[in-house]
Protein backbone atom coordinates (compact mmCIF):
# COMPACT_ATOMS: atom_id res chain seq x y z
CA UNK A 1 0.00 0.00 0.00
CA UNK A 2 1.49 3.33 -1.03
CA UNK A 3 1.59 6.34 1.25
CA UNK A 4 -0.03 9.60 0.16
CA UNK A 5 2.22 12.50 -0.76
CA UNK A 6 1.80 15.53 1.49
CA UNK A 7 3.53 17.85 -0.97
CA UNK A 8 3.11 17.59 -4.72
CA UNK A 9 6.19 17.79 -6.91
CA UNK A 10 5.12 21.20 -8.24
CA UNK A 11 4.74 22.59 -4.73
CA UNK A 12 8.17 21.29 -3.75
CA UNK A 13 9.83 22.94 -6.73
CA UNK A 14 7.97 26.22 -6.17
CA UNK A 15 8.98 26.23 -2.50
CA UNK A 16 12.59 25.46 -3.46
CA UNK A 17 12.60 28.44 -5.82
CA UNK A 18 11.06 30.72 -3.16
CA UNK A 19 13.82 29.70 -0.74
CA UNK A 20 16.37 30.77 -3.32
CA UNK A 21 14.59 34.09 -3.85
CA UNK A 22 14.86 34.68 -0.10
CA UNK A 23 18.64 34.18 -0.28
CA UNK A 24 18.88 36.54 -3.26
CA UNK A 25 17.07 39.18 -1.19
CA UNK A 26 19.31 38.43 1.78
CA UNK A 27 22.38 38.97 -0.43
CA UNK A 28 21.28 42.57 -1.03
CA UNK A 29 21.12 43.20 2.73
CA UNK A 30 24.34 41.32 3.48
CA UNK A 31 26.35 43.10 0.79
CA UNK A 32 25.15 46.46 2.12
CA UNK A 33 26.03 45.73 5.77
CA UNK A 34 29.26 43.73 5.56
CA UNK A 35 32.65 44.23 3.94
CA UNK A 36 32.84 40.58 2.88
CA UNK A 37 30.14 40.26 0.23
CA UNK A 38 27.68 37.38 -0.05
CA UNK A 39 27.63 37.88 -3.83
CA UNK A 40 30.35 35.96 -5.64
CA UNK A 41 33.09 38.07 -7.22
CA UNK A 42 32.53 36.07 -10.43
CA UNK A 43 29.00 37.46 -10.62
CA UNK A 44 30.41 40.96 -10.74
CA UNK A 45 32.69 39.79 -13.56
CA UNK A 46 29.68 38.33 -15.41
CA UNK A 47 27.79 41.60 -15.01
CA UNK A 48 30.68 43.71 -16.31
CA UNK A 49 31.13 41.35 -19.27
CA UNK A 50 27.39 41.49 -20.01
CA UNK A 51 27.60 45.30 -20.06
CA UNK A 52 30.41 45.09 -22.61
CA UNK A 53 28.24 42.83 -24.78
CA UNK A 54 25.36 45.30 -24.49
CA UNK A 55 27.71 48.07 -25.66
CA UNK A 56 28.65 46.00 -28.71
CA UNK A 57 32.11 45.21 -27.38
CA UNK A 58 33.83 41.92 -26.52
CA UNK A 59 33.43 40.45 -23.01
CA UNK A 60 37.10 39.49 -23.30
CA UNK A 61 38.09 43.13 -23.09
CA UNK A 62 37.61 42.37 -19.41
CA UNK A 63 40.80 40.49 -18.50
CA UNK A 64 39.14 38.52 -15.69
CA UNK A 65 36.38 37.06 -17.88
CA UNK A 66 37.39 33.44 -18.56
CA UNK A 67 34.10 31.89 -19.62
CA UNK A 68 31.98 31.20 -22.68
CA UNK A 69 30.29 34.29 -24.16
CA UNK A 70 26.98 32.49 -23.59
CA UNK A 71 27.01 33.49 -19.93
CA UNK A 72 27.65 37.15 -20.72
CA UNK A 73 24.92 37.09 -23.36
CA UNK A 74 22.39 35.50 -21.00
CA UNK A 75 23.13 38.08 -18.30
CA UNK A 76 22.72 41.19 -20.46
CA UNK A 77 19.46 42.06 -18.58
CA UNK A 78 21.63 42.51 -15.46
CA UNK A 79 22.08 46.04 -16.77
CA UNK A 80 18.42 46.72 -15.94
CA UNK A 81 18.00 44.38 -12.97
CA UNK A 82 21.14 43.42 -11.06
CA UNK A 83 19.72 40.15 -9.70
CA UNK A 84 18.51 38.83 -13.06
CA UNK A 85 21.42 36.40 -13.40
CA UNK A 86 20.99 35.10 -9.86
CA UNK A 87 17.34 34.33 -10.61
CA UNK A 88 18.32 32.51 -13.82
CA UNK A 89 20.93 30.44 -11.97
CA UNK A 90 18.40 29.69 -9.21
CA UNK A 91 15.84 28.50 -11.77
CA UNK A 92 18.48 26.24 -13.31
CA UNK A 93 19.37 24.99 -9.83
CA UNK A 94 15.73 23.97 -9.24
CA UNK A 95 15.54 22.45 -12.74
CA UNK A 96 18.47 20.21 -11.81
CA UNK A 97 16.20 18.69 -9.15
CA UNK A 98 13.44 18.32 -11.73
CA UNK A 99 15.78 16.45 -14.10
CA UNK A 100 16.89 14.21 -11.23
CA UNK A 101 13.24 13.29 -10.67
CA UNK A 102 12.67 12.73 -14.41
CA UNK A 103 15.70 10.46 -14.65
CA UNK A 104 14.64 8.39 -11.66
CA UNK A 105 11.12 8.00 -13.06
CA UNK A 106 12.49 7.10 -16.49
CA UNK A 107 14.87 4.49 -15.11
CA UNK A 108 12.21 2.80 -12.98
CA UNK A 109 9.72 2.70 -15.85
CA UNK A 110 12.30 0.64 -17.70
CA UNK A 111 13.37 -1.55 -14.78
CA UNK A 112 9.90 -2.45 -13.45
CA UNK A 113 6.23 -2.13 -14.34
CA UNK A 114 5.02 -2.61 -10.77
CA UNK A 115 3.31 0.70 -9.99
CA UNK A 116 3.37 0.17 -6.23
CA UNK A 117 7.13 -0.48 -6.24
CA UNK A 118 7.68 2.61 -8.39
CA UNK A 119 5.49 4.71 -6.10
CA UNK A 120 7.29 3.61 -2.93
CA UNK A 121 10.69 4.18 -4.54
CA UNK A 122 9.50 7.59 -5.72
CA UNK A 123 8.63 8.65 -2.17
CA UNK A 124 12.13 7.75 -0.97
CA UNK A 125 13.73 9.42 -3.96
CA UNK A 126 11.78 12.64 -3.45
CA UNK A 127 13.22 12.78 0.05
CA UNK A 128 16.71 12.35 -1.39
CA UNK A 129 16.15 15.22 -3.84
CA UNK A 130 14.81 17.45 -1.07
CA UNK A 131 17.64 16.75 1.36
CA UNK A 132 20.52 16.55 -1.09
CA UNK A 133 19.55 19.16 -3.66
CA UNK A 134 16.36 21.24 -3.53
CA UNK A 135 16.87 22.30 0.09
CA UNK A 136 20.60 21.73 0.38
CA UNK A 137 22.08 24.99 1.67
CA UNK A 138 25.36 24.36 -0.12
CA UNK A 139 24.09 24.50 -3.69
CA UNK A 140 21.42 27.06 -2.75
CA UNK A 141 24.17 29.44 -1.63
CA UNK A 142 26.31 28.64 -4.68
CA UNK A 143 23.45 29.58 -7.04
CA UNK A 144 22.21 32.63 -5.14
CA UNK A 145 25.71 34.08 -4.81
CA UNK A 146 25.64 34.31 -8.60
CA UNK A 147 27.79 31.33 -9.50
CA UNK A 148 27.00 29.77 -12.90
CA UNK A 149 27.77 26.13 -12.07
CA UNK A 150 24.07 25.23 -11.88
CA UNK A 151 24.07 25.64 -15.68
CA UNK A 152 26.72 22.98 -16.25
CA UNK A 153 25.04 20.64 -13.75
CA UNK A 154 21.78 21.13 -15.64
CA UNK A 155 23.37 20.27 -18.99
CA UNK A 156 25.26 17.25 -17.64
CA UNK A 157 22.11 15.78 -16.12
CA UNK A 158 20.10 16.60 -19.25
CA UNK A 159 22.72 14.71 -21.26
CA UNK A 160 22.21 11.69 -19.00
CA UNK A 161 18.41 11.96 -19.11
CA UNK A 162 18.23 12.05 -22.90
CA UNK A 163 20.71 9.20 -23.07
CA UNK A 164 18.48 7.10 -20.79
CA UNK A 165 15.57 7.76 -23.17
CA UNK A 166 17.60 6.58 -26.13
CA UNK A 167 17.82 10.07 -27.65
CA UNK A 168 21.51 9.63 -28.43
CA UNK A 169 21.84 12.38 -31.01
CA UNK A 170 20.15 15.02 -28.85
CA UNK A 171 22.14 13.85 -25.83
CA UNK A 172 25.39 14.14 -27.80
CA UNK A 173 24.53 17.64 -28.99
CA UNK A 174 23.81 18.74 -25.40
CA UNK A 175 27.06 17.16 -24.24
CA UNK A 176 29.00 19.11 -26.86
CA UNK A 177 27.36 22.33 -25.70
CA UNK A 178 28.20 21.49 -22.07
CA UNK A 179 31.83 20.93 -23.07
CA UNK A 180 31.83 24.31 -24.78
CA UNK A 181 30.72 25.93 -21.51
CA UNK A 182 33.17 24.03 -19.30
CA UNK A 183 35.82 21.67 -20.62
CA UNK A 184 35.46 19.03 -17.91
CA UNK A 185 32.35 17.20 -19.32
CA UNK A 186 34.84 15.60 -21.73
CA UNK A 187 35.57 13.17 -18.88
CA UNK A 188 32.19 11.50 -19.48
CA UNK A 189 32.91 10.45 -23.08
CA UNK A 190 34.70 7.15 -22.24
CA UNK A 191 31.86 5.94 -20.02
CA UNK A 192 29.23 7.05 -22.54
CA UNK A 193 31.04 5.21 -25.33
CA UNK A 194 31.20 1.99 -23.30
CA UNK A 195 27.63 2.45 -22.08
CA UNK A 196 26.41 2.52 -25.68
CA UNK A 197 28.35 -0.59 -26.64
CA UNK A 198 27.65 -4.27 -25.97
CA UNK A 199 30.52 -4.18 -23.52
CA UNK A 200 30.07 -5.77 -20.11
CA UNK A 201 32.73 -5.32 -17.45
CA UNK A 202 32.89 -9.10 -17.07
CA UNK A 203 34.31 -9.23 -20.62
CA UNK A 204 37.33 -7.16 -19.65
CA UNK A 205 39.44 -10.30 -19.34
CA UNK A 206 38.73 -11.11 -22.99
CA UNK A 207 40.67 -8.33 -24.70
CA UNK A 208 39.76 -9.44 -28.22
CA UNK A 209 36.04 -9.44 -27.43
CA UNK A 210 36.35 -6.07 -25.72
CA UNK A 211 38.11 -4.52 -28.73
CA UNK A 212 35.58 -6.09 -31.11
CA UNK A 213 32.67 -4.67 -29.13
CA UNK A 214 34.30 -1.24 -29.18
CA UNK A 215 34.97 -1.33 -32.92
CA UNK A 216 31.34 -2.32 -33.57
CA UNK A 217 29.97 0.40 -31.31
CA UNK A 218 28.18 2.45 -33.96
CA UNK A 219 26.16 4.46 -31.46
CA UNK A 220 29.24 5.24 -29.39
CA UNK A 221 31.21 6.57 -32.35
CA UNK A 222 28.21 8.55 -33.57
CA UNK A 223 27.75 10.07 -30.11
CA UNK A 224 31.39 11.18 -30.02
CA UNK A 225 31.13 12.61 -33.54
CA UNK A 226 27.95 14.60 -32.78
CA UNK A 227 29.35 15.81 -29.46
CA UNK A 228 32.56 17.04 -31.09
CA UNK A 229 30.53 18.63 -33.91
CA UNK A 230 28.33 20.44 -31.37
CA UNK A 231 31.40 21.65 -29.49
CA UNK A 232 33.18 22.83 -32.64
CA UNK A 233 30.05 24.48 -34.06
CA UNK A 234 29.35 26.52 -30.92
CA UNK A 235 33.04 27.36 -30.60
CA UNK A 236 33.32 28.41 -34.26
CA UNK A 237 30.26 30.67 -34.00
CA UNK A 238 31.75 32.57 -31.07
CA UNK A 239 35.18 32.59 -32.71
CA UNK A 240 33.62 34.56 -35.55
CA UNK A 241 32.46 37.11 -32.99
CA UNK A 242 35.48 37.36 -30.71
CA UNK A 243 38.45 35.71 -32.39
CA UNK A 244 41.55 34.36 -30.67
CA UNK A 245 40.86 36.11 -27.36
CA UNK A 246 37.77 33.90 -26.98
CA UNK A 247 39.77 30.71 -27.66
CA UNK A 248 42.45 31.62 -25.17
CA UNK A 249 40.22 32.85 -22.36
CA UNK A 250 37.60 30.10 -22.62
CA UNK A 251 39.85 27.08 -23.24
CA UNK A 252 43.62 27.54 -23.39
CA UNK A 253 43.74 29.54 -20.18
CA UNK A 254 42.09 26.73 -18.20
CA UNK A 255 44.33 24.05 -19.71
CA UNK A 256 47.51 25.96 -18.90
CA UNK A 257 46.27 27.67 -15.74
CA UNK A 258 48.68 27.68 -12.80
CA UNK A 259 46.95 28.84 -9.63
CA UNK A 260 49.42 29.33 -6.78
CA UNK A 261 46.81 30.73 -4.38
CA UNK A 262 45.70 28.39 -1.62
CA UNK A 263 42.89 25.99 -2.56
CA UNK A 264 41.78 22.47 -1.68
CA UNK A 265 44.24 20.89 -4.13
CA UNK A 266 47.51 19.57 -2.62
CA UNK A 267 49.25 20.85 -5.77
CA UNK A 268 48.87 24.48 -4.71
CA UNK A 269 51.96 24.53 -2.44
CA UNK A 270 54.38 22.81 -4.88
CA UNK A 271 53.12 25.20 -7.59
CA UNK A 272 53.57 28.15 -5.24
CA UNK A 273 57.14 27.14 -4.33
CA UNK A 274 58.09 26.53 -7.96
CA UNK A 275 56.40 29.54 -9.55
CA UNK A 276 59.79 30.92 -10.63
CA UNK A 277 60.79 27.58 -12.17
CA UNK A 278 58.78 27.16 -15.37
CA UNK A 279 60.04 23.62 -16.08
CA UNK A 280 59.07 22.33 -12.64
CA UNK A 281 55.71 24.11 -12.83
CA UNK A 282 55.06 22.53 -16.22
CA UNK A 283 56.00 19.09 -14.87
CA UNK A 284 53.58 19.42 -11.94
CA UNK A 285 50.83 20.58 -14.28
CA UNK A 286 51.30 17.60 -16.60
CA UNK A 287 51.70 15.12 -13.73
CA UNK A 288 48.41 16.27 -12.18
CA UNK A 289 46.51 14.84 -15.16
CA UNK A 290 47.69 11.25 -14.60
CA UNK A 291 45.62 10.41 -11.47
CA UNK A 292 42.58 11.90 -13.21
CA UNK A 293 43.17 9.87 -16.38
CA UNK A 294 43.70 6.64 -14.42
CA UNK A 295 40.53 7.15 -12.37
CA UNK A 296 38.55 8.11 -15.46
CA UNK A 297 39.61 4.98 -17.35
CA UNK A 298 39.04 2.67 -14.37
CA UNK A 299 35.58 4.00 -13.54
CA UNK A 300 34.51 3.92 -17.20
CA UNK A 301 35.65 0.31 -17.60
CA UNK A 302 34.18 -0.81 -14.29
CA UNK A 303 30.98 1.17 -13.86
CA UNK A 304 29.80 2.41 -17.27
CA UNK A 305 26.71 0.18 -16.98
CA UNK A 306 25.50 2.51 -14.22
CA UNK A 307 26.05 6.05 -15.51
CA UNK A 308 24.91 8.04 -12.44
CA UNK A 309 27.34 6.19 -10.18
CA UNK A 310 30.08 6.23 -12.81
CA UNK A 311 29.73 9.97 -13.40
CA UNK A 312 29.58 10.68 -9.68
CA UNK A 313 32.86 8.82 -9.09
CA UNK A 314 34.48 10.22 -12.23
CA UNK A 315 33.62 13.80 -11.28
CA UNK A 316 34.47 13.29 -7.61
CA UNK A 317 37.92 11.99 -8.57
CA UNK A 318 38.42 14.69 -11.20
CA UNK A 319 37.71 17.48 -8.70
CA UNK A 320 39.71 15.82 -5.91
CA UNK A 321 42.84 15.33 -8.04
CA UNK A 322 42.55 18.56 -10.01
CA UNK A 323 45.44 21.02 -9.71
CA UNK A 324 42.86 23.66 -8.75
CA UNK A 325 39.97 22.71 -6.48
CA UNK A 326 37.51 25.10 -4.85
CA UNK A 327 34.28 24.48 -2.96
CA UNK A 328 32.10 25.56 -5.89
CA UNK A 329 33.49 22.60 -7.87
CA UNK A 330 31.90 20.21 -5.37
CA UNK A 331 28.51 20.93 -6.90
CA UNK A 332 29.69 19.17 -10.08
CA UNK A 333 29.45 15.79 -8.36
CA UNK A 334 26.81 16.71 -5.79
CA UNK A 335 24.22 16.82 -8.58
CA UNK A 336 24.58 13.05 -9.12
CA UNK A 337 24.30 12.16 -5.43
CA UNK A 338 20.46 12.01 -5.24
CA UNK A 339 20.51 9.49 -8.11
CA UNK A 340 22.74 7.04 -6.25
CA UNK A 341 22.33 7.57 -2.52
CA UNK A 342 19.38 5.16 -2.21
CA UNK A 343 21.57 2.37 -3.64
CA UNK A 344 24.43 2.85 -1.19
CA UNK A 345 23.76 0.16 1.40
CA UNK A 346 25.17 1.94 4.41
CA UNK A 347 23.06 2.64 7.46
CA UNK A 348 22.28 6.23 8.38
CA UNK A 349 24.85 6.28 11.18
CA UNK A 350 27.64 5.32 8.77
CA UNK A 351 26.47 7.85 6.18
CA UNK A 352 26.38 10.62 8.77
CA UNK A 353 29.82 9.55 9.97
CA UNK A 354 31.18 9.88 6.42
CA UNK A 355 29.53 13.29 6.14
CA UNK A 356 31.04 14.36 9.48
CA UNK A 357 34.50 13.20 8.39
CA UNK A 358 34.15 15.09 5.11
CA UNK A 359 33.01 18.28 6.85
CA UNK A 360 35.78 17.98 9.45
CA UNK A 361 38.38 17.62 6.68
CA UNK A 362 37.01 20.81 5.11
CA UNK A 363 37.07 22.63 8.44
CA UNK A 364 40.65 21.50 8.98
CA UNK A 365 41.51 23.28 5.73
CA UNK A 366 39.27 26.32 6.15
CA UNK A 367 40.65 27.34 9.55
CA UNK A 368 44.29 27.86 8.46
CA UNK A 369 43.05 29.34 5.18
CA UNK A 370 41.10 31.92 7.18
CA UNK A 371 44.11 32.63 9.40
CA UNK A 372 46.26 33.19 6.31
CA UNK A 373 43.83 35.28 4.29
CA UNK A 374 42.24 37.43 6.97
CA UNK A 375 44.73 37.41 9.86
CA UNK A 376 48.01 37.35 7.94
CA UNK A 377 49.46 34.27 9.67
CA UNK A 378 51.86 32.04 7.74
CA UNK A 379 49.84 28.81 7.68
CA UNK A 380 50.87 27.49 4.26
CA UNK A 381 52.15 24.16 5.58
CA UNK A 382 49.04 23.67 7.71
CA UNK A 383 46.85 24.42 4.69
CA UNK A 384 48.85 21.95 2.59
CA UNK A 385 48.43 19.19 5.18
CA UNK A 386 44.75 20.09 5.27
CA UNK A 387 44.62 19.63 1.49
CA UNK A 388 46.28 16.21 1.78
CA UNK A 389 43.86 15.14 4.51
CA UNK A 390 40.92 16.32 2.43
CA UNK A 391 42.17 14.36 -0.60
CA UNK A 392 42.62 11.21 1.51
CA UNK A 393 39.13 11.72 2.95
CA UNK A 394 37.63 11.99 -0.53
CA UNK A 395 39.40 8.81 -1.61
CA UNK A 396 38.15 6.99 1.50
CA UNK A 397 34.56 8.07 0.79
CA UNK A 398 34.84 6.90 -2.83
CA UNK A 399 36.09 3.50 -1.67
CA UNK A 400 33.26 3.19 0.85
CA UNK A 401 30.67 4.06 -1.79
CA UNK A 402 32.11 1.50 -4.20
CA UNK A 403 32.16 -1.22 -1.55
CA UNK A 404 28.56 -0.66 -0.47
CA UNK A 405 26.89 0.29 -3.74
CA UNK A 406 24.10 -1.89 -5.14
CA UNK A 407 24.88 -2.15 -8.83
CA UNK A 408 22.23 -2.50 -11.50
CA UNK A 409 22.62 -3.37 -15.15
CA UNK A 410 22.18 -0.57 -17.65
CA UNK A 411 18.65 -0.06 -18.85
CA UNK A 412 18.12 1.93 -22.05
CA UNK A 413 15.26 2.38 -24.46
CA UNK A 414 16.80 1.03 -27.63
CA UNK A 415 16.40 3.32 -30.62
CA UNK A 416 17.68 2.40 -34.02
CA UNK A 417 20.01 4.96 -35.55
CA UNK A 418 19.48 5.18 -39.24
Amino acid sequence: MTRPLIWSDNNLFILAFLVRLFFILYARIHDYLFNLNFTDVDYEVFTEAALLVLQGSSPYNLSTYRYSPIIAWILVPNYLFADFGKIIFSILDVLVGWIQLQYFTQFNKISTTNKEIISNKLILFRRSICLLWLFNLFNIIIATRGNSDALICFLNLLTMLELSKGNYLLSAFIHGLATHLRIFPLIYLPSIFLHLSNYKNKNLGNIKLFILNCLQNKRGFLFIFISIFSFLLSTFIFYLFYGQSFIYSSFLYHLTRVDVSHNFSPYFLPLYLSMNNKEWTKFIGIFSFFPQIICNAFFALKFSNDLPFCWFLTTFAFVSFNKVSTSQYFIWYFCFLPLIIHKIKLNLNKLFLLLAIWLFAQGNWLLPAYLLEFCGYNTFVWIWFGSLIFLITNCYIMIQFINYYLFEEKKLIEKKIE
